[in-house]
């Protein structure tokens, strides 16, 4: 799309005669910077992995950004973008709105999430009325740079890092020209999936990946009885009581009635 643009740019200025250009490029790539092609990273990251960073965050909203993107897969923008009524806590299913395409939008999907996500967050997510789980200025907006919460994420894993709990290229390949302090968390699911046995189509399901044929495209989906099998292997968080305490703070707990 880009480089159609470009060409009836190139044309247009032609058509005025005042530049002197030479012949148009005829290949996209002549017109864009190549796209960066990358390995996949030595260092795969692990339940364990992610635990560590997370006992590490220090504050509460990026460690619930946190926790979620653990058990989900989802992407920092994807969860910042979640409302309060995404999530059916009887259910225990989420409906995932944002999308990093508009191949994904087109995947607009309902998920199961873990029994072990509502029990991290149920006090919290129990307490907060409908609305964007993070608003941002305005309360009835998602939060509108989510990135501001990455920094406590990676305070978090280069922590870990330095006790020698994980392995810097699980967060920061030497191969990537970024580190990837919130995909880990991403990458982790997958990784720890495949890993369990769950099929390749119920993993790419779960994350929004685009299916891998025709089928999986445009007839058949994952259905929920076995997705809700392909969550049921992930674990729960291992917790240190510091951070159970910081994933609570601020949660309004109703008040014991007199017997």
């Amino acid at each position: 799309h880009t480089a159609s643009r470009a060409l009836e740019l190139w044309r247009f200025l032609v058509d005025l005669g005042e530049w002197d250009l030479s012949s148009p490029p005829q290949l996209a790539d002549e017109l864009l910077p190549p796209t960066p092609v990358y390995a996949a990273p030595q260092d795969s990251p692990c339940w364990a992995d992610t635990d560590h960073c997370l006992n590490r965050i220090r504050l509460p909203t990026p460690l619930r950004m946190a926790t979620l993107m653990r058990y989900t897969g989802l992407r920092i923008s994807q969860v910042a973008a979640i409302r309060r009524e995404h999530l059916d806590l009887h259910r225990g299913t989420l409906f995932v709105a944002k999308s990093k395409s508009r191949r994904e939008a087109a995947l607009a999907r309902e998920v199961p999430v873990s029994p072990h996500l509502l029990a991290d967050l149920r006090a919290w997510l129990s307490a907060h009325g409908d609305g964007p789980l993070f608003p941002g200025p305005n309360p009835d907006l998602p939060m509108p740079s989510p990135r501001n919460q990455t920094r406590y994420v990676t305070e978090a894993w280069k922590a870990a890092t330095a006790a020698r709990q994980v392995k810097q290229g699980v967060w920061n390949p030497p191969n990537r020209q970024q580190a990837r302090p919130d995909h880990a968390f991403r990458a982790a699911l997958q990784a720890e999936l495949m890993n369990a046995g769950v099929q390749e189509a119920l993993i790419d399901r779960l994350v929004g990946h685009q299916p891998r044929t025709t089928r999986g495209q445009h007839y058949v989906s994952a259905s929920m009885p076995r997705l809700v099998e392909a969550v049921a292997a992930i674990p729960r968080v291992v917790w240190t009581p510091e951070a159970l305490q910081t994933l609570q703070a601020g949660v309004r707990r109703p008040k014991r009635q007199p017997e």
